[in-house]
């Protein structure tokens, strides 16, 4: 007997269960079972009109009477049942007449297993008459495995019923044996002890922290401080430039943990002085040795954006023996369109909000964590709200919390008596979280103060209510 026949035989069976005691419907409807995973219209509609009358039924019942089945399946389906009324009432007393032999996981698991075949040849039809097209090969390896990861994400979703109880003793045997260790974090240690705490404890799973600034403001700076606290941590990072050359970050991030000026290893006099060229060949060895990877996104589309970020998480993160991707951080430099053409259609804060969305859902997807940095608008010279966020404002509803960057203002005299004798180095920046779904953010008029020397990038402080508290980079 060939597979169609194998197949028909076991729809058939499988619908004769469901006729014969209709609320056995509701242990596979949606959960392993659709219609569309039958292989034909006509018993697409039976079983659409047994679910039916099963869903209207208050009284329960042991049997589908034929003739209700048939009136159901006319009122759902008047065009199908007009063009195929005689197969239809032939199948229906094929069905009757069948005495369902075996078990039902066993027909559901033959009728979804082919209906699995049929799809999965569907789509890569569809998907190679679309790459025809796509002349790029990055945009087709990107369409490629967008288009896969979809398919098999949404194929065999589950919608069952379950107790609000249900896992969360395993989730309270990982928070034990991680406290244990010491090792309880709500998110990812930043380093930066006052943000993460105003963010409600570091940068959490399934969620995008958004930095915005104005232009030359420090976003990379404070991005790459952040990439390598996180990194030296064992964190896979991946950095997603859309602005600077891999060059010059490479020397930035390498003047930021050497602790020597940026100027001195363009030029060279870091070869001149014995202690710095220690400290830089220290710094490179140390760079080399953690899990940072940087990739050039400069006139990517979003779709290109997400496909390299899957291939990250699946070819450097990997699972956790639950199931769950580890740990990780993907930050994003910066959100923007990359051109013109970009928005195709739509209005400029239209589209980006359509990326916005389309990262938002790729972190919940891989249940993973984002730091994005944004641009603010002219109004951020004289605000520091989230009305100052360029584009939309999707970007506020979708993140998990939202800060701004901006410059601090002179310090005061109790800011003054804070400082050590010989720091000279006073906060010159601010951070203020101004909204966030987990964290309490920060006060009114107040911030997290940050010293940071964008031309010199060696230090970097956080401080809060006048006590240094934290040095960044040089106390990871």
């Amino acid at each position: 007997m060939d597979q169609p026949n194998v197949t028909a035989a076991a729809e058939q069976q499988l619908l004769a269960i469901l006729a014969g005691n209709p609320n056995t419907i509701f242990d596979v409807d949606g959960i392993v079972l659709n219609e569309n995973d039958f292989s034909s219209s006509i018993t697409q509609c039976i079983y659409s009109g047994i679910k039916e009358v099963a869903q209207k039924n208050t009284s329960g019942l042991n049997v589908i009477d034929p003739l209700l089945l048939e009136e159901r399946i006319s009122k759902l389906f008047p065009t199908v049942y007009s063009a195929q009324a005689q197969e239809i009432v032939a199948a229906i007393g094929d069905i009757k007449a069948m005495r369902p032999i075996g078990e039902l996981s066993e027909y559901v698991r033959i009728v979804v297993s082919e209906s699995v075949r049929r799809k999965s040849k569907s789509r890569l039809k569809t998907l190679y008459d679309s790459l025809k097209s796509l002349h790029d090969p990055k945009e087709i390896i990107g369409h490629i495995e967008r288009s896969v990861y979809d398919f098999t994400s949404q194929i065999l979703t589950a919608t069952d019923i379950g107790k609000m109880s249900d896992g969360f003793d395993v989730f309270l045997n990982q928070i034990a044996a991680e406290a244990r260790l010491g090792n309880v974090r709500l998110g990812l240690d930043s380093k930066f002890k006052f943000w993460d705490d105003a963010i409600g404890g570091g940068m959490r799973r399934g969620t995008i922290s958004v930095i915005a600034a104005r232009s030359k403001m420090g976003k990379s700076f404070l991005g790459a401080n952040f990439a390598v606290n996180i990194a030296r941590q064992n964190i896979p990072v991946l950095y997603l430039d859309t602005e600077l050359e891999k060059n010059y970050q490479q020397t930035r991030m390498h003047a930021i943990m050497a602790q020597v000026p940026l100027n001195s290893i363009e030029t060279g006099l870091v070869f001149q002085k014995p202690d710095e060229q220690a400290r830089l060949i220290k710094a490179q060895k140390e760079l080399a040795s953690l899990p940072f990877y940087y990739v050039s996104i400069k006139g990517w589309t979003i779709e290109q954006q997400i496909s390299i970020i899957r291939r990250f998480y699946t070819k450097i993160v990997g699972r956790q023996p639950d199931g769950r991707y580890k740990p990780s951080l993907v930050i994003l430099d910066y959100l923007k369109l990359m051109n013109s053409d970009d928005k195709g259609s739509h209005q400029e804060w239209e589209a980006l909000g359509y990326r916005m969305t389309a990262l938002h859902d790729l972190m919940s997807q891989y249940d993973a964590s984002m730091l994005a940095f944004a641009q603010q608008n002219r109004s951020g010279l004289d605000k520091d709200d989230e009305s100052t966020i360029s584009g939309s404002d999707r970007i506020i509803w979708l993140c998990d919390n939202f800060s701004v960057l901006g410059m601090k203002p002179n310090m005061d005299a109790v800011e003054a008596n804070t400082l050590e004798e010989d720091d000279n180095k006073y906060p010159n920046m601010k951070l203020r979280v101004v909204d966030c779904r987990h964290g309490p953010g920060t006060e009114f008029n107040r911030y997290v103060a940050i010293y940071a020397d964008l031309k010199d990038p060696r230090v970097l402080r956080e401080k809060k209510c006048g006590v240094f508290t934290e040095k960044g980079i040089e106390k990871a």
